[in-house]
């Protein structure tokens, strides 16, 4: 088995930390398992020598809505869940997609905030949790526009086992110039088409 230098030193060079990093992740590589240029061959390795899902398994959640969003509380609730179960280490990508509505009427809701400072608006946020944990969020939008759409992309490395893969929303009133939450909004809000899609990449 061979590694080789990235980088070759020689007099008069300026010293660079990078070269040395270069070198080191080679040597890395014989640690990691030891499966790169060095010592596999062009198709070695064939697709008729993996099992389906060896490398990558992907899980795809589709839902159309409309799902009622709700109201009465300003905490994160769970609007789409599913569980995954790795059989060994991991790193799980989660892309997830989704249009909401709020009610029509009475239009955009910005109103003076309670302390006549500023301004606050109804609003809702988006995050998704891997056990709890949050791997990606998106801020808070307000009810400008009725009909929005977001996208979010989130990573987690994991190990063997069961996991609960979350999207949550929050809905609040918030101000705008520090986005505390004032209290419940004052509009409602639909959820329409969505997409979940897990990615799992095994090593």
């Amino acid at each position: 088995m061979y590694a080789y230098r990235q980088r070759h030193a020689s007099t008069a060079d300026i010293t660079d930390g990078s070269w040395w990093t270069a070198n080191q992740n080679e040597l890395a590589g014989m640690f990691n398992g030891g499966l790169d240029r060095d010592n596999l061959g062009p198709n070695v390795i064939t697709a008729a020598m993996l099992s389906s899902g060896a490398c990558v398994k992907i899980r795809y959640d589709l839902d159309n809505g409309p799902d009622a969003a709700t109201m009465t509380a300003t905490t994160w609730q769970v609007l789409d869940s599913f569980d995954i179960t790795p059989t060994t280490d991991a790193l799980v990508e989660v892309d997830w997609s989704g249009t909401y509505e709020w009610s029509a009427g009475a239009g955009w809701s910005r109103a003076t905030s309670s302390d006549s400072l500023t301004y606050q608006v109804d609003t809702v946020a988006i995050r998704i949790t891997v056990n709890g944990v949050t791997v990606c969020e998106s801020g808070p939008t307000d009810d400008q526009l009725i009909e929005e759409c977001v996208a979010l992309v989130g990573s987690i490395p994991v190990t063997a086992g069961t996991y609960t893969v979350n999207v949550e929303y929050l809905v609040a009133s918030r101000t705008y110039y520090d986005l505390a939450i004032e209290g419940t909004c004052a509009r409602t809000l639909n959820f329409n088409e969505r997409t979940l899609i897990t990615i799992e990449r095994r090593r």
